[in-house]
């Protein structure tokens, strides 16, 4: 049961390899699923793209939690979920500032899917390959 619990670590890596490559489909995907006015104003292909992707974005979530909640690598499952709050915290600033667009919000997406790349990796080898691989907290 660890063993499926980690490989799950596989999609939410590939979701965000394809963030970083695809910062500007990404910012749009998300900009039409961010409002509620938006999502209404969207045809029906939209709104299904949105609910999977909010769903997605939940089992993530749920994920990281059970993480921080069950396993020994809980710090890094903790960063993992402090970047992602840190990212949203930044978006909801640029928003409370007048910069709701542009390239400050896609920079944040790939600085938030590089460090997340860079957890999520560490997550995997630690576990798998535990002989090897000391984790990346090690060396602070």
């Amino acid at each position: 049961m660890t063993t499926l619990f980690f490989l799950l670590i596989i999609p939410f890596l590939l979701f965000e390899i394809n963030t970083l490559f695809n910062t500007r489909k990404a910012y749009a995907f998300r900009k039409t699923v961010a409002t509620k006015e938006a999502f209404a104003e969207g045809d029906s292909g939209d709104k299904a793209l949105g609910c999977l992707y909010l769903t997605f974005a939940m089992v993530y979530f749920m994920w990281g939690i059970i993480g921080v909640a069950l396993s020994s690598q809980w710090l890094s499952f903790a960063i993992l979920l402090g970047l992602g709050l840190i990212s949203a915290l930044i978006n909801k600033l640029l928003l409370a500032i007048g910069k709701p667009d542009g390239v400050l919000k896609m920079l944040s997406m790939k600085a938030d899917a590089i460090v997340s790349i860079i957890m999520l990796v560490d997550i995997f080898l630690v576990h798998f390959r535990s002989d090897v691989y000391t984790s990346i907290l090690m060396l602070f």
